[in-house]
């Protein structure tokens, strides 16, 4: 969201959640909170799919903690308090959020523009979406999504989370027919939070880039921790850099099946790398991106929003 909306290029329309690494609930709270600690007013959000379409749902407390966005237990305390405390007055907009997507997709096609998709959870909205309303694909600019990986997963030996989720909706998506990037692990896991960018989003001294810093410093530990990774990797932001900014990726387009049937690794991106497959080549997988240049577009629009944002952390002893 902060990407999105500080970027000069790109105009947010609106954020449907969904279950993922924590329930809907708090997957909807989150968003709503990011949007107030940006600073960011007018962006209507959605709460989508509470479970996957098939299976039972899965959360993941180990990488993101509790609350789905946690800060480290030994944080400043005062900073804890008021993040923690953080109520905004935006509420979740009414109605189904399948439902808003359609309307907003459609409505902005009306008007003469196709619509982009940035999917940075499971697919089970995005799926729906298609299920019931199949015409919305000629309104559909194309559709990026962070997930998928062309060999190791991070949930089980073969299969990455946002797709291990809901693999029969990331089936019904990648069998679509529409233009669909898959930004996988292989490319995320280039794009980390490192001493030098802490040290570069630090010297903003405001309350933003400091819940901005911890909240990476307690991805950073969990993933550590279990993945015995030196530097935590930003996972969704690669893949709203992707939609905004194509030209700083490598990529190749190929065949991409979802396993649904594996006791081994469900919800494997099975990906055609040396063509294979007679089938269509229907996904466009990003390969490499320009670290450098993400960062910089990164650090410019945190740098916006901790100018916008309204957050403030009362001094120690206030109440």
């Amino acid at each position: 969201g902060c990407s999105c909306w500080y970027d000069p290029n790109v105009e947010l329309l609106g954020i449907s959640t969904v279950a993922g690494n924590q329930t809907v609930e708090k997957t909807t709270k989150n968003a709503i909170k990011t949007l107030y600690l940006a600073g960011i007013k007018g962006v209507p959000v959605f709460c989508g799919q509470s479970v996957p379409m098939l299976r039972r749902s899965l959360v993941c407390p180990e990488i993101h903690g509790t609350t789905g966005l946690n800060l480290p237990e030994d944080s400043n305390e005062e900073l804890q308090q008021a993040y923690y405390n953080i109520s905004p007055d935006q509420k979740p907009g009414e109605g189904k959020a399948v439902l808003k997507m359609f309307e907003t997709i459609s409505n902005s096609f009306k008007k003469g523009t196709k619509v982009s998709v940035a999917s940075t959870g499971c697919l089970t909205n995005l799926a729906l979406l298609l299920i019931l309303f199949p015409e919305v694909k000629e309104m559909i600019e194309e559709i990026v999504i962070m997930g998928g990986c062309i060999g190791v997963g991070n949930i089980n030996p073969g299969a990455e989370f946002n797709i291990l989720l809901d693999p029969e909706a990331a089936k019904i998506v990648f069998d679509a027919q529409l233009p669909l990037v898959m930004v996988p692990l292989e490319c995320t896991h280039t794009v980390c939070f490192t001493p030098l960018i802490r040290e570069t989003v630090e010297k903003t001294k405001t309350p933003f880039m400091e819940t901005m810093s911890e909240l990476m410093r307690f991805f950073a530990d969990t993933y550590k921790n279990v993945f015995g990774f030196d530097y935590p990797p930003v996972h969704d932001p690669v893949a709203v850099f992707r939609l905004i900014y194509p030209q700083f990726f490598t990529e190749e387009k190929m065949r991409v099946e979802i396993d649904t049937t594996s006791s081994l690794s469900p919800g494997r991106t099975v990906c055609d790398i040396f063509h294979m497959s007679d089938e269509p080549k229907n996904v466009t997988v990003t390969k490499a991106v320009e670290v450098e240049e993400f960062w910089k577009v990164m650090v410019a629009c945190m740098e916006k929003a901790s100018a916008a944002s309204p957050f403030k952390i009362p001094p120690k002893g206030s109440n």
